[in-house]
């Protein structure tokens, strides 16, 4: 797996390659896996999802975010919290 993400570490923690492992070998892991850290998103709201996207997108900063969404960064930081 390792050598497969080209890394020049032998060894690695589960949890820095548990994505790369569920995605290519178990796809019932995977979806235990997004259950789990995505949780509830396919039910969130479009403003959400909107939000998230775009603070994705720009690299988890939240001041670009919030000016391409025409809100204050507050705003947008508050959408986020769980």
């Amino acid at each position: 797996m390792i050598i497969r993400l080209e890394s020049p570490h032998r060894v690695a923690f589960f949890t820095d390659v548990e994505m790369v492992a569920l995605l290519t070998e178990n796809a019932e892991g995977a979806d235990d896996f997004i259950q789990r850290t995505l949780g509830n998103l396919e039910s969130a709201s479009p403003a959400l999802k909107t939000t998230l996207l775009t603070f994705i997108n720009q690299q988890c900063n939240a001041s670009r975010a919030a000016r391409l969404l025409f809100t204050h960064r507050n705003t947008l930081m508050n959408r986020l919290e769980p």
